[in-house]
């Protein structure tokens, strides 16, 4: 993350660009664990049963 200082920066729509890509980035790590965790506690359970 840019440290965010008092004053606007030059680039502002590059900036949030930046920011959306990073969202982005962060949605689909959480989304592919969230994913990965589910599919191993079904096989979890699977085995169980």
């Amino acid at each position: 993350m840019p440290p965010g200082g008092g004053q606007p920066e030059p680039g502002m729509a590059q900036t949030t660009r930046n920011h959306l890509r990073t969202e982005v980035r962060t949605f689909l790590i959480v989304s592919a664990g969230a994913f990965a965790l589910g599919l191993a506690l079904g096989f979890v359970l699977m085995g169980l049963y």
